[in-house]
C-alpha cells in the first residue's frame, strides 16, 4: 500500500503540513490501495506564493515557445 506524504509545490517535493488522511480506492476492485494527506491551508498558501513567484517569468513566455526545446 502507498502513503503520499508530499506535495510538488514549486518545482520540488515539500512534506504537507497537513496531517488529514484521504484514502486512496481502487474503484474496480473496491480495495484500499493507499492513502495521502491532504495539504491544509498553510499548504496552499504556500503553492499560491510559489505559483504567483513561477508567473512573473512565465508570464513573459512568447505563446508556443514552450513546445519547441
Amino acid at each position: 500500500m502507498r502513503h503520499i506524504t508530499q506535495h510538488y509545490i514549486g518545482g520540488r517535493f515539500t512534506d504537507s503540513v497537513g496531517q488529514e488522511k484521504f484514502n486512496l480506492v481502487n474503484p474496480a476492485a473496491n480495495m484500499l490501495t493507499g492513502t495521502v494527506l491532504m495539504g491544509n491551508e498553510e499548504d496552499t498558501r504556500h503553492a499560491i506564493s510559489a505559483a504567483k513567484e513561477a508567473f512573473k517569468t512565465y508570464s513573459l513566455t512568447p505563446p508556443f515557445s514552450e513546445l519547441n526545446p
